[in-house]
């Protein structure tokens, strides 16, 4: 594949990303009509009575999530790397790997007009993966945390429902990403280990 080519395979990529992103931005578009609702200018008049204050609750959901920040990088260390990968994929990290960003849906479709595209190939790109495989779980987790809280803070005050659609969401837009990006890294390194520059997939 020449550099035109790549250059189109990469773009047509970035489209596919993108559509695929929304599904993240619906859920924290949510999440922010839940935090208004609760207290805020966009309580309906016909909401059920919230059976709790929500601000201590949501302070404490933010805290919770900018504590990430202060994680030190051994909480992002791989262990062992086949018993994590395995643990992973007990999890269907498999599955969620097909729908996400970058995932094998966005890579068969852009393989179809361009066969020799790969999202991550070399170790030059490997090794890179691997640092920005550790930004993107640290900010996915902030999310989970958050999420979370909010789905808790939903539950206590009494709107199950929202409990439930907050939660859903935070399963499919943080849970599985964080695990995605640990279950990715690990493939990196038994690659490295394995002294083999392939591609991730």
């Amino acid at each position: 594949m020449n550099e035109k080519e790549y250059g189109a395979a990469k773009k047509l990529a970035t489209k596919l990303n993108t559509a695929l992103f929304t599904i993240f931005a619906l859920w924290l578009a949510l999440l922010v009509l839940f935090w208004a609702r609760t207290g805020g200018p966009l309580r309906p008049y016909d909401a059920l009575p919230f059976a709790t204050e929500p601000l201590p609750w949501l302070v404490a959901s933010l805290a919770g999530a900018f504590a990430v920040r202060l994680l030190p990088e051994a909480w992002f260390r791989i262990g062992s790397r086949d018993r994590a990968m395995r643990t992973y994929e007990l999890f269907g990290v498999k599955i969620a790997r097909f729908v996400i960003t970058d995932g094998d849906l966005v890579n068969r479709i852009v393989r179809r007009r361009y066969p020799g595209y790969r999202a991550y190939a070399g170790e030059a790109s490997l090794s890179a993966r691997l640092a920005t495989g550790i930004v993107g779980e640290r900010a996915h987790l902030g999310f989970l945390i958050f999420g979370v809280g909010s789905a808790a803070c939903a539950l206590a005050g009494g709107w199950h429902q929202w409990a439930i659609a907050l939660t859903i969401g935070n399963l499919l837009v943080n849970f599985y990403p964080v695990l995605l990006q640990r279950y990715t890294r690990a493939r990196v390194l038994r690659i490295f280990s394995r002294r083999v520059s392939l591609p991730v997939r």
